[in-house]
């Protein structure tokens, strides 16, 4: 007797976050319409959120901030965590916890490249020291943490480059 598999297409069911304009504009009008309390009696923090720092942070909600840009990061990490692999996404941190902030110290070839919006972004001196061999340094024009996901032309073209500089 033979087990079956579902299709992948029922195992995994793609989700996006995706929020209506009308959504959107309906929170504008909501953070419009706060209802501001008296201020502060003393001039420190110790009465809470200062009035002024308050009212800084909603004007910049609902003026500002760019919620689509939220809306994609969202995306981005829902994919790890409703595929319930957050955990083991962040296990290589757990385990490098000692490391520099560029990762553990290496002697193997080491290829890098640095995306502008990755977290930490990290300097290139910090890279080098940490990888004595490193074969291939690139900087992505666009892309961050989740390089994979958000650009991966830009990935894979930079893994053949790195992988490249072995063949020679």
């Amino acid at each position: 007797m033979t087990a079956t598999t579902p299709a992948s297409s029922a195992l995994v069911r793609p989700f996006t976050v995706a929020i209506a304009d009308s959504e959107i504009d309906d929170l504008k009008q909501r953070l419009a319409r706060t209802r501001w309390p008296n201020p502060e009696t003393v001039p420190d923090w110790s009465q809470g959120v200062r009035l002024e720092n308050a009212k800084s942070l909603i004007n910049y909600w609902e003026r500002q901030y760019d919620w689509r840009r939220f809306e994609s990061e969202l995306n981005a990490i829902s994919l790890y965590w409703y595929t319930n692999s957050a955990a083991s996404s962040a296990r290589i941190y757990w385990e490098n916890k000692s490391a520099s902030p560029a990762g553990p110290k290496l002697t193997l070839p080491v290829a890098v490249t640095v995306f502008p919006r990755d977290i930490p972004r990290l300097p290139r001196s910090w890279i080098e020291d940490t990888y004595s061999n490193l074969i291939h340094y690139g900087e992505a024009n666009k892309g961050g943490h989740f390089a994979a996901f958000e650009q991966p032309e830009i990935l894979i073209s930079e893994i053949r480059t790195g992988l490249r500089t072995l063949r020679s």
